[in-house]
């Protein structure tokens, strides 16, 4: 069978794997929010989800009210 690893509090693998899938989900959040915003002028009905989270007066509560 495989390796057996310690995944308690103070695994030192642990926090390297946490450390490696955040900065890689950081990074792809950037990538995504560079490449796909909710602009004024995108077409979304006021008061819906969509229009909360323009970035001019950006709501993320409301947004995820709706």
């Amino acid at each position: 069978m495989g390796t057996t690893v310690n995944l308690g509090d103070a695994s030192v693998d642990l926090w390297k794997t946490i450390r490696i899938w955040s900065k890689r989900v950081a990074f792809l959040w950037k990538r995504l929010s560079n490449s796909v915003r909710v602009g004024d002028d995108s077409g979304s009905p006021e008061g819906s989800a969509a229009s909360y989270l323009r970035m001019r007066d950006r709501d993320e509560k409301e947004a995820d009210k709706r």
